[in-house]
């Protein structure tokens, strides 16, 4: 007994609980939380079918070199959306005959009156010195040629009327319609960059007599716009 006493004393002192510790549950996860869970589907926006996509027009901008008669590609140009023509033409199985827009010096306008009537659009050239109602046509704009002559002066020294050689009427045009970003590709045919005593255009028995504009320049700025991709002669390509 008296050593039981002694015991406890010891036990007391040391603050040891005689009582068995407590078993606490740990609380386990049910089932279905330990499975791993699927990520949710987010839908991925589709593309539209090709044909819903929009596209660019297609154009050919017809220039008046003798060159278009050595091929019959009337068909062909009269199949593009847009079908730009500069200050005149005459239809033939060799440029076709659709018109859709047409780009007129206002130099020229007082030769050519009736041509542009067949126009759905209409674009004169201001050469800014021409006083002229441009015989009444229906006009659909007309473009101040200076800002396109600056440029052209800047980027390829081209000169600024009436100082030679400026730019021509097909030139100041082809870099309107690729400044305006509304088309792919625009293909070319009839830009021969005459140069002196060679015939004018392939509608008339006219020697080019003065050297207005440069063949050198714009054969420079058809092949800068080549390489780029923005241009492209359609004789090139596989019809």
């Amino acid at each position: 007994m008296f050593k039981k006493n002694i015991l406890l004393k010891i036990i007391k002192s040391n603050n040891i609980s005689t009582q068995k510790k407590s078993i606490v549950a740990i609380p386990q996860k049910s089932p279905i939380d330990v499975i791993p869970q699927k990520p949710s589907i987010v839908a991925i926006p589709q593309k539209p079918p090709i044909d819903v996509i929009p596209q660019k027009p297609s154009i050919v901008v017809i220039g008046n070199g003798p060159s278009v008669l050595n091929n019959n590609y009337g068909d062909v140009i009269d199949k593009f959306d847009e079908v730009v023509r500069i200050n005149h033409y005459k239809p033939s199985i060799n440029v076709g005959s659709k018109l859709t827009i047409f780009f007129c010096s206002s130099f020229k306008t007082i030769y050519y009156k009736d041509v542009p009537l067949l126009s759905k659009k209409i674009i004169i050239w201001d050469e800014n010195n021409v006083k002229t109602p441009y015989n009444n046509l229906p006009i659909t704009e007309i473009i101040d040629k200076k800002p396109i002559q600056n440029l052209l002066y800047n980027e390829f020294n081209f000169n600024i009327f009436p100082k030679h050689p400026w730019c021509s009427t097909g030139i100041a045009t082809l870099m309107y319609l690729i400044l305006s970003d509304k088309y792919n590709t625009i293909y070319i045919y009839g830009f021969d960059n005459l140069i002196k005593n060679e015939k004018t255009h392939y509608f008339e028995d006219v020697i080019n007599k003065i050297s207005m504009h440069s063949p050198v320049l714009e054969k420079n700025f058809i092949e800068h716009y080549i390489k780029l991709g923005k241009l492209c002669k359609l004789e090139t390509i596989k019809l």
